[in-house]
């Protein structure tokens, strides 16, 4: 075959997740990870772990709170290998409630905010 394996690019991706619902908080918990082969040599892996806290403030309103960490290894090259840690802060609104008519794409508006946390060297 006429074929360049070498250069075949062989992404597998997994999460796993739970979420926890009591009235009008959830809680949500994910585990993620990503791993490309180059050929049959790995090029990447990926970690990753994030949780959020949300809240239904009422029928129009909703906030949250998130984690989120990861890190990336590059076979071979461990200058590139990073980590990556977020928090942040999320708030939505459907102003649109009161609208007739309304179209879907209209209906929310959201707010997310994050905050980078470099990691000590």
């Amino acid at each position: 075959s006429n074929f360049p394996t070498d250069r075949l690019f062989a992404p597998l991706d997994a999460t796993l997740a739970a979420t926890r619902t009591a009235g009008s908080q959830s809680q949500t918990l994910a585990f993620q990870n990503g791993t490309a082969w180059v050929g049959s040599r790995l090029y990447r892996s990926a970690n990753g772990a994030s949780a959020q806290w949300q809240a239904q403030f009422d029928t129009s309103s909703q906030g949250s709170v998130f984690a989120q960490w990861s890190h990336q290894a590059y076979g071979g090259q461990d200058g590139r290998n990073t980590n990556r840690s977020v928090l942040g802060l999320g708030y939505g609104r459907d102003f649109a409630a009161s609208v007739p008519h309304r179209r879907a794409w209209m209906r929310y508006h959201l707010l997310r905010a994050g905050l980078r946390v470099a990691p000590s060297p």
